[in-house]
């Protein structure tokens, strides 16, 4: 189900940055992304497309790979996929090159937590496990850069920290093919 969901959603963005009328400035992408709660690296589909010359929106999803945690003979696994929907306000650094931004925008968080015994002989029920599932809006605040290489690519550093009941900072670096 996240599959289709993730392919759905990579689609949907891919639509939103080509297909608007009158407009070059739009682009889409990918980057590897690191979250601090969830302590691992992820993947991160990303599109932006221009309203005005300095706004842009910048709607993009994120995977990471699921991290474990073992302790007490428990194996903990967190799962996570993200969706986040960004405002970008262009402050231009060096004309034509270099573009800083501050970013805010809404982050909805999908989360699942596995617990597993990681020996079934100390536990006298090895069948005995958890799930859960849990569904966090939140608000996203932070930075970011853009760095055009060429006329058609653009590298990307950005910054920021999900405000919600799983808050976490994020770091992203990627590249961007422009349209």
């Amino acid at each position: 189900m996240k599959k289709i969901l993730f392919i759905l959603a990579a689609l949907v963005i891919t639509n939103l940055a080509v297909c608007q009328p009158g407009t070059n400035k739009a682009a889409v992408g990918g980057a590897l992304i690191y979250g601090s709660e969830i302590r691992s690296l992820g993947f991160n589909i990303l599109g932006s497309f221009s309203i005005k010359d300095n706004i842009r929106v910048a709607p993009d999803l994120s995977y990471f790979i699921p991290h474990h945690n073992d302790y007490l003979g428990w194996r903990e696994v967190t799962d996570m996929f993200e969706i986040n929907l960004n405002g970008h306000y262009l402050f231009p650094v060096v004309e034509n090159q270099i573009d800083l931004y501050p970013l805010v925008g809404f982050n909805l968080a999908f989360l699942t937590f596995r617990g597993e015994p990681k020996n079934p002989d100390l536990i006298g029920n090895p069948k005995y496990d958890y799930r859960k599932n849990e569904v966090d809006p939140g608000l996203n605040i932070g930075v970011g850069g853009d760095y055009l290489i060429n006329d058609k690519l653009n590298f990307l550093l950005e910054l920021r920290y999900a405000v919600s009941n799983y808050s976490q900072f994020a770091a992203k670096a990627g590249v961007a093919y422009l349209f």
